[in-house]
């Protein structure tokens, strides 16, 4: 419709206006440029110095697809010109054909316009069909491995160059004009895979248009003439893991073959760093969850016979060392039981099982004593206890071996006849002949003053009796032990006038009364001296000091005139104080691990008697006091005193050494993991990166984790007797 316009117009200007302008060309053979030169004379009688210029649309034979010419002012220019100078009459201008143009003639009108339109002059030219050119590819098909980098995760784009090719006018006849890129075949690719939007061409250095997922043309690229060759590079945009076969053909409208193709065959992977984080990541995982409910396992099971063993212990004993180094253990296991990371589960079994012999004797202790306070006077049970506890002192302060519990046990045995009251009077005196005999020899070879002699001669006289011959009734055997009491306090008490005179008074006071006098000359004297009374603090051959819950026995030191009395031995109530101070590592002044949360602990235990024994719950440096009473009398004060430094229980580095025993055996099964992991499922994997591919060797990792796990408990099943507790967990 628009051409059959401007071809009015034309025939309408040429009928109204005189023809003014003369051309030179109105035939002719479109040169290979596109470009046609054309010579205007100016004939009018008007002076004109320039004129203007335009085309219309050039139509082919058949008419259709109108083509656009643009006029410009000399051949080779880019900008498009309506003014044309002229220079005495004489004009040039050019026109520039469109690439588009096919094969055939062309014709249309140039129409120039001086002060007045002039009559259209009519330009026809052909296009000499090109020569058939063949067009081929230097290779068919181009197969490519690659690895996507780490960080494509994030999303970064991965836009390798998946492939190349170079194409070639093979005959020599014709130059390849406008040819294109098509994807033809069957394409394969994972996911949303489109050619359009992840593929990237570039010709001869320049970036060119992607082709459409259908095939379609894209961009028309350079001329390559006969003979000649041009370089395509394939670029993929985005790629992700998996198998792409991308099939190409190149092609051009003159071109006679059809052997320019090639075939891209691409495998993509993700990195192998990212398989191994993922390996790692399942190791960590599977250690980490294993970690957390072996030790919420493990440490109930702890917990619960920590709970036991203290409840069979019980806590009506009085702090003897075997006592307060169970205490101690407990407080350890319990402390290291606490840890995150519960490390060396088994060495704490192994100190649990460690106090069981104890636990199990102090128990029978507990119970024993319990009995005989029921069924015996408050002198035979004292007389009892202290028996007792003599007894269980052989235990110290460590773990007992077999012969020890044996002999324990045995000498303990006999105190259970204390409560039957037929085998009661045998029990008794095998208890206290030992100190009846001792009476009597201290006696026969000391020297009675004679003031003492009419007190002391009858219960001498009963007592050597009584040696004579066994009692055969509990009031007998009582009645006995009252004698060598009462005879005990006057011997000690003969050197001192005043206080013998007390006791041997007629008639002769209470028993009791005679206790209460000599513990209170006993206090007094201590009361008297007690400017010498000093702390006597433990001391260690270890160059590596005094460890935290380590019992250590602390005692206060008294004047020789006092030190030996009944009263300071086992009367006396002494109130501890121990204040413990952290001492910080370098790593806690530096704040790399947490400091103490607590800056002092107090411990304030209390002992009939002037020694404790006493453990220490973390290292720090100790100070120590003490406070002496007895029966409602003014105390005594042992100021605060400089005591030892602690250190860090040795149980805390062991259990360290065994939590890096458990990263190496970790570390080891992940090097194992990542080598075989890597070897099984990656390598051999050429387009590896998809879900399953990564829960495969996560998988993977988690089961050498497990794995380790059931090894390392097989090993330590069989390396423990049948009936250990810790085997039985």
């Amino acid at each position: 419709m628009i051409a059959r316009r401007l071809v009015i117009v034309s025939l309408f200007t040429a009928v109204a206006f005189a023809q003014n302008f003369t051309v030179d060309v109105t035939d002719t053979v479109l040169p290979p440029d596109g470009f046609i030169p054309v010579n205007v004379v100016y004939t009018g009688q008007d002076a004109l110095t320039s004129f203007k210029a335009s085309s219309s649309l050039f139509l082919n034979d058949q008419g259709s697809v109108p083509l656009p010419v643009a006029v410009l002012k000399q051949c080779g220019d880019t900008v498009q010109t309506g003014t044309i100078d002229l220079v005495d009459g004489l004009g040039s201008l050019c026109l520039k054909i469109p690439n588009s143009a096919g094969d055939g003639k062309y014709s249309g009108n140039l129409i120039l316009v001086g002060k007045k339109p002039d009559t259209p002059k009519k330009i026809t030219f052909s296009k000499p069909a090109a020569a058939a050119a063949t067009l081929v590819t230097d290779r068919q098909a181009e197969t490519l491995t690659l690895s996507r980098p780490w960080y494509s995760f994030l999303g970064i784009g991965f836009d390798p160059v998946i492939g190349s090719a170079v194409l070639q006018e093979k005959s020599g006849k014709g130059a390849v004009r406008g040819f294109t890129i098509q994807v033809d075949g069957t394409l394969k690719a994972p996911g949303t895979f489109d050619p359009a939007s992840n593929l990237a061409f570039t010709a001869q250095g320049e970036p060119l248009e992607k082709p459409s997922s259908t095939g379609a043309t894209t961009e028309r690229l350079k001329t390559i003439l006969p003979g000649a060759s041009a370089g395509v590079t394939v670029q993929g945009i985005g790629l992700q893991p998996g198998e792409y076969i991308i099939p190409l053909r190149f092609s051009a409208p003159n071109t006679a073959s059809d052997n320019a193709k090639i075939t891209l065959t691409v495998d993509v992977r993700d990195s192998v760093w990212l398989a191994i984080a993922v390996l790692g990541f399942g190791l960590l995982i599977s250690f980490v969850i294993t970690k957390i409910i072996t030790a919420q396992r493990r440490r109930i099971a702890l917990t619960q016979q920590i709970h036991d063993l203290r409840l069979s212990k019980g806590g009506t004993l009085p702090p003897l060392p075997a006592v307060v180094w169970v205490d101690a253990v407990l407080s350890l296991c319990t402390r290291l039981s606490k840890r995150f990371w519960l490390a060396g589960a088994d060495l704490i079994d192994a100190r649990i099982a460690s106090i069981r012999n104890t636990v199990d004797i102090l128990q029978q202790v507990r119970e024993l004593c319990a009995s005989l306070e029921r069924h015996l006077s408050p002198l035979l049970y004292g007389r009892a206890s202290e028996a007792i506890f003599r007894v269980l002192s052989e235990l110290g302060a460590q773990a007992p071996d077999d012969t020890a519990v044996a002999r324990v046990k045995k000498e303990l045995a006999p105190f259970e006849d204390w409560l039957d009251a037929i085998k009661f009077p045998a029990a008794f005196w095998t208890t206290i002949q030992p100190s009846l005999l001792g009476l009597q020899r201290e006696i026969a070879a000391g020297i009675v003053p004679d003031p003492c002699k009419p007190a002391v001669a009858p219960l001498k006289t009963a007592l050597d009796t009584a040696l004579a011959a066994a009692p055969q009734t509990s009031d007998a055997a009582s009645e006995i032990y009252q004698i060598y009491a009462r005879l005990r306090l006057l011997w000690d008490a003969r050197l001192d006038t005043e206080l013998f005179t007390k006791m041997s008074a007629n008639p002769a006071p209470d028993l009791t009364e005679c206790f209460r006098l000599a513990d209170q000359k006993a206090w007094n004297l201590l009361k008297a001296g007690h400017g010498g009374l000093t702390i006597k603090m433990p001391s260690t051959s270890d160059p590596d000091g005094l460890e935290a819950f380590t019992p250590l026995v602390f005692s206060v030191d008294a004047p020789a005139s006092v030190s030996g009395s009944f009263l300071f031995r086992h009367k006396v109530k002494c109130a501890w104080e121990f204040t413990q101070a952290p001492t910080l590592q370098w790593h806690e002044k530096m704040r790399f691990k947490t400091k103490p949360k607590q800056k002092e602990v107090s411990l304030s235990p209390t002992t009939m008697g002037p020694t404790v024994v006493q453990y220490l719950p973390r290292r720090g440096r100790v100070h120590v006091s003490v406070t002496l009473s007895y029966n409602g009398e003014k105390p005594i004060s042992v100021g605060s005193t400089r005591g030892p430094d602690i250190h860090d229980s040795t149980d805390f580095g062991i259990l360290d050494a065994f939590g890096k025993i458990e990263y190496v055996s970790w570390a080891i099964a992940a090097a194992v993991a990542i080598a075989t992991g890597l070897a099984t499922y990656y390598f051999k994997n050429q387009t590896f990166g998809s879900y399953q591919d990564y829960l495969t060797l996560a998988l993977w990792g988690a089961g050498m984790d497990q794995g380790k796990n059931f090894l390392q408990a097989l090993q330590s099943v069989s390396a423990q007797p049948a009936n250990s507790p810790a085997a039985a967990h």
